[in-house]
């Protein structure tokens, strides 16, 4: 799970990463399950939830496989 704040969107950005690709990353809202996308160059700031930290290393290493 991860907060982003992104120059573009205001308020909480909060949620499951669902995609990434080369221009950015999508997240789904675990909620509403509405999903926000964001491109890398507007993302000022993201933080991972500390009981996620484990499960989004595993994620990022099966990515670059």
């Amino acid at each position: 799970m991860v907060s982003v704040d992104d120059y573009e969107l205001a308020g909480e950005n909060l949620g499951y990463v669902t995609a990434v690709d080369e221009a950015g990353f999508t997240i789904e809202d675990p909620e509403s399950g509405q999903e926000v996308s964001h491109l890398f160059e507007n993302v000022c700031a993201l933080d991972l939830a500390s009981t996620e930290l484990e499960k989004m290393r595993e994620f990022l290493a099966a990515q670059n496989q």
